[in-house]
């Protein structure tokens, strides 16, 4: 391209132009002096790298503008091509070139397959004279973080066995990265804002011709987007409307044409193409940009309000050196390196841990110090206090752990009986995400079927199921409970939004509390499950969420440190912005979310939002917004 004279107002419309093939555009057609128009959708934490990039484009002394915003949703193409209309009226300008490099796919596989063995991991375990199965650890937490180059030596499978291709991922993906080309283009052209020689060009690979593993969706894709691409050549594009101060487009209109664009594997783009439907989701789609509608579940569909929060942790303390004194193969470096956590509290004695190591888990709830009942009445108790309300005020108790006291009766029965109070009493039990399923259950209810204040109680003593034998189960647990009174109908100034809940029940075997066993879990697996899973929450939650003018916090399921440090990296979440109570009270299931912001109640204040996500047996995953408002 020939370097545009100046005095000429012509410009570049990229989408998705703040990274990749589409920011690489922007500045090379910047140095030959077009404007550039960048749509792209970035949260804030993401800014602080692509705002020098666009800076860069500046300093060539041409104009930039840019819109972080949705370029699938109607509303916002609309209000950016009305904004860039002004603009290019004023200047008699025109579009010259359309790009379209929209990255938001599916990378599903399209049916179950057979794992293959890591025979070079065990090699170089071998040649390194290391465990094979602490080489597994390091090189899959390495790869979840997003280092590509040890993807030949992670843990097969690479893909989701029980989240397969449905025709919801289908549809938005080829619209994504397909025919939402055709509606920027016919927009731009009734608008008549392209040059007579303008071209539109859109993203196209290989994968719409090689077969790629999980690359089913995206290469739908591909191919709706080059039959619109040859399908725009043969067309005269008449009727176009004429831009004022300029003649109308002649001959054939803006001219359509595909790029091949190099892909890494298909492994790499399932993080940079994160799936937007996953199998058994249960939560809230705003409009579908093809015209469909997903159905209303939850979040959006009543209002939720938090009043109080409250916590409490038992005293006795396990800590590092108490572990290694009990000589079962771990010390400081061991768990510091692995877990991050230095202590623990439990219900239990530490003279009993220390001389039973807890091998029959029958006997631990008769030599527990608390009971959930005790725990529960505690936490509750600062949750009323924090609300402004009397344990007369409630009207409905929900209690839920990974381990129950007792199969009947109740948790919430023996809680609300602490407490004295005679109300509708029950548990829901959903592991680590009790807390974030009884608030999804909630608010799919009826607000005037609730009563006005409804307690969560969510009691934790898990050191109970721990054999003091296995040093990975030892180093995790901690117990503690939280306390919560929400309310459908009665407004605070904490609202709950977004809510979201998903389930994977094929991977029910991966983490087990038995009845009177001891807790087992495939922790390589749930490892790199916790954070994928927290990854793709906490994103959704920036990009719906996440506004300038407000705080963003994250507090996650509270499984262990370097978990949470790996999702904070991927999802640039600053360490000022990340509150978690994991090194000094270790892994409390259910309880451990809502104590870390129980801990930190005073802290907060209107403009604070905070992302609560949590992961759990089952397999589960759910996540919400904590809103705080001015008092109502």
């Amino acid at each position: 391209m020939g370097k545009t004279p100046s005095g000429q107002n012509e410009w570049a419309l990229i989408l998705g132009g703040s990274s990749g093939f589409g920011l690489a555009t922007a500045h090379k057609l910047s140095e030959h002096g077009l404007n550039i128009c960048v749509v792209h959708r970035d949260r804030r934490g993401a800014m602080s790298r692509i705002e020098p990039e666009f800076e860069k484009i500046r300093e060539r002394g041409v104009a930039l503008v840019t819109f972080n915003q949705d370029a699938l949703a109607d509303d916002s193409r609309a209000e950016i091509l009305d904004d860039l209309a002004r603009r290019l009226e004023a200047g008699g300008g025109r579009i010259r070139l359309l790009l379209h490099s929209i990255a938001f796919g599916n990378l599903k596989l399209i049916g179950p397959e057979a794992p293959a063995k890591s025979t070079a991991r065990a090699a170089l375990a071998r040649e390194l004279d290391l465990e094979e199965e602490r080489l597994a650890e390091v090189v899959d937490r390495s790869f979840a973080e997003g280092v590509d180059g040890v993807q030949g030596l992670t843990s097969p499978p690479g893909y989701a066995q029980d989240l397969f291709l449905e025709d919801e991922d289908m549809v938005r993906t080829i619209y994504a990265m397909g025919t939402s080309l055709l509606t920027w283009t016919q927009d731009v052209l009734a608008r008549g804002l392209f040059a007579d020689d303008a071209r539109v060009l859109g993203m196209t690979s290989e994968g719409n011709e090689v077969a790629w593993k999980g690359y089913a969706a995206v290469a739908a894709a591909k191919v709706a987007l080059e039959s619109v691409h040859r399908a725009g050549r043969g067309h005269g594009h008449a009727g176009a409307a004429p831009h004022s101060g300029q003649r109308s487009p002649q001959g054939a209109g803006p001219h359509a044409e595909s790029v091949r664009q190099a892909h890494d594997s298909g492994r790499r783009g399932e993080r940079d193409l994160p799936a937007v439907a996953p199998g058994s989701r249960l939560d809230q789609w705003r409009d579908h940009p093809g015209g469909r509608r997903r159905t209303h579940l939850g979040a959006h569909a009543m209002s939720l309000y938090l009043h109080g929060l409250g916590h409490f942790h038992p005293e006795n303390q396990i800590t590092n050196q108490f572990l290694t004194d009990l000589d079962i193969g771990t010390n400081q470096e061991w768990i510091e390196e692995r877990v991050g956590i230095d202590a623990r509290r439990t219900v239990l004695p530490l003279d009993y841990i220390e001389q039973t190591r807890n091998l029959d888990p029958t006997q631990a709830l008769e030599a527990a110090l608390y009971t959930h009942a005790e725990t529960g009445r505690r936490a509750s108790e600062m949750a009323l206090e924090r609300a402004g309300l009397d344990r007369g005020d409630i009207g409905m108790v929900i209690a839920g752990s990974c381990s129950p006291d007792m199969m009947s009766p109740a948790d919430a029965c023996t809680i609300a009986a602490a407490l004295e109070m005679e109300v509708p009493s029950f548990d829901v039990n959903s592991a680590c995400t009790s807390f974030h399923v009884a608030l999804y259950m909630l608010s799919m209810m009826r607000p005037e079927g609730l009563p006005d204040y409804i307690l969560i109680v969510t009691p934790e003593s898990l050191t109970t199921a721990v054999d003091y034998t296995d040093r990975s189960a030892a180093v995790l647990w901690g117990d503690g409970t939280s306390a919560a009174i929400v309310s459908t109908r009665v407004p605070s100034r904490i609202e709950i939004l977004g809510n979201s809940l998903d389930s994977s029940p094929s991977g029910h075997d991966k983490v087990i509390v038995p009845s009177f066993g001891h807790f087992w879990q495939e922790g390589r697996t749930v490892q790199m499950f916790a954070i994928k899973k927290t990854i793709r929450i906490l994103r959704r939650l920036q990009k719906e969420f996440e506004e300038p003018h407000r705080r963003f916090h994250f507090v996650g399921h509270q499984a262990n440190l370097r978990m949470l440090e790996a999702v904070c990296r991927q999802c640039e979440i600053e360490d000022e912005r990340h509150y978690h109570n994991v090194i000094n009270f270790g892994n409390t299931g259910a309880a451990g979310a809502p104590a870390v912001i129980s801990m930190n109640w005073d802290r907060w204040t209107a403009g604070d939002d905070i992302a609560v996500i949590g992961v759990g047996s089952g397999l589960s995953w759910s996540g919400h917004v904590l809103r705080f408002g001015e008092t109502p």
